[in-house]
């Protein structure tokens, strides 16, 4: 099974420092794949690395910033973070931690949400369609 992006992501911003031009890039690259996709799979990718380590993660956008790229835009990093917050809030209040991990082989056609506004009601409204139809 390939990897998440967002277990992508955790990877290569934890892993070998930014030196290099190709670490550099490989971050870039990563890091844009996430917050290209919409943000039902954002939180079908969450949901799963929150259920599998079975922890509650806080959110401080000091403990996340290591996950944008240097030099990233400012518009970026801070849709980035806020979005991140709204899902770890929604996601950590709704998740069963004595629950096996999702499966998510059997998902149906998604429809993309992304905005700004009213990041939080979308999500809780993903995180309840998610959660009655069993992922």
């Amino acid at each position: 099974m390939p990897k998440s992006t967002w277990q992508s992501l955790l990877d290569v911003a934890s892993g070998k420092p930014n030196h290099t031009r190709q670490t550099r890039y490989e971050h870039w690259v990563v890091f844009h794949r996430w917050i290209a996709k919409p943000l039902r799979d954002q939180a079908a990718e969450m949901r799963a690395y929150l259920t599998a380590a079975r922890i509650r993660v806080p959110f401080h956008r000091d403990h996340w910033a290591h996950l944008i790229p240097d030099g990233e835009p400012e518009i970026y990093a801070e849709l980035f973070l806020d979005d991140l917050e709204s899902l770890i809030r929604v996601l950590t209040s709704s998740i069963s931690y004595s629950a096996a991990a999702p499966d998510t082989s059997q998902r149906g056609p998604v429809t993309p949400v992304r905005s700004t506004t009213g990041t939080l009601s979308a999500l809780q409204a993903i995180t309840s369609d998610t959660t009655r139809a069993g992922y």
